[in-house]
């Protein structure tokens, strides 16, 4: 029953930081919104206790973005593939919280090149996403622009349970805004 209940509330956090995040970049003059996906491997695993960890995020991507301007909206559709520093990222982390804090570099699907600053915070198994543009040659995109969104992780296997078993291994999916600030 509590299971249910948490995850149909990280359901419910996630659809609401997402609309947020995508009728903040909608109303910007440009501006872009993404679903994301990936995974993580953790070491040597979260527990109950918090303590120092590993976390290598692999095969992060964004996919159906749609980007634009107040004068042209909605009218690019690409997808990227996304690099982060460090990767490993260290952080103190346990099953109740851990937050990130690194850069990420998209490579987008129409050759242009986007760079963050990124930070996550909230409970473990859903984090809360917000950051800044450094630098961006893709036009949708500029240097100052903010980004918002919200994703929700999930272990690899039922087996990790963070009271017996660490969990070591999840994946993660949510939505990911940016526009401009003004």
């Amino acid at each position: 029953m509590k299971r249910r209940v948490i995850r149909s509330a990280t359901a419910a956090t996630l659809l609401l930081t997402a609309a947020i995040a995508v009728e903040s970049a909608q109303a910007a003059p440009r501006g872009a919104e993404c679903q994301l996906k990936g995974s993580a491997t953790i070491s040597p695993g979260l527990t109950q206790t918090a303590q120092t960890q590993s976390i290598t995020l692999n095969g992060v991507t964004l996919t159906g973005c749609r980007s634009g301007s107040a004068s042209a909206p909605n009218t690019t559709v690409t997808t990227g593939s996304v690099s982060t520093s460090p990767n490993p990222v260290s952080a103190k982390a346990s099953c109740a919280n851990g937050n990130l804090v690194l850069s990420a570099t998209i490579d987008w699907s129409n050759g242009t090149s986007t760079t963050a600053s990124i930070t996550t915070k909230g409970v473990t198994a859903n984090q809360a996403i917000t950051g800044k543009v450094a630098s961006s040659t893709n036009p949708a995109l500029a240097a100052g622009d903010t980004l918002a969104g919200d994703v929700a992780f999930k272990p690899t296997t039922t087996a990790q349970n963070c009271v017996k078993v660490p969990v070591t291994a999840v994946t993660f999916q949510g939505a990911l805004a940016s526009g401009s600030p003004k």
